[in-house]
């Protein structure tokens, strides 16, 4: 007879994100400044807040390639790198 509980809904299914040894949990700043209304400003913000800090120093490089080269392919596509206009 199958069981009446969901594999998945286990307790035990996988690792907690904070206990993932290339994950570091760390606070958000009392106070958040607005970003400007440009693609690269959002993406320093992002790369701020979610990777610097957090991951180590090379895999905080890999990950920030991949946005700057969405933001290069957005200017040279559009002609412009503001988010309003998107």
């Amino acid at each position: 007879m199958p069981s009446p509980t969901p594999s998945s809904a286990s307790p035990h299914a996988g690792p907690d994100r904070a206990e993932i040894t290339s994950r570091k949990v760390v606070g958000l700043p009392d106070r958040l400044d607005s970003a400007d209304d440009s693609l690269p400003a959002w993406i320093e913000r992002h790369l701020d807040l979610a990777v610097r800090g957090v991951r180590s120093l090379e895999v905080t490089a890999k990950i920030s390639r991949h946005p700057q080269r969405f933001a290069t392919w957005i200017a040279d596509g559009l002609g412009h790198d503001g988010l309003d206009l998107l």
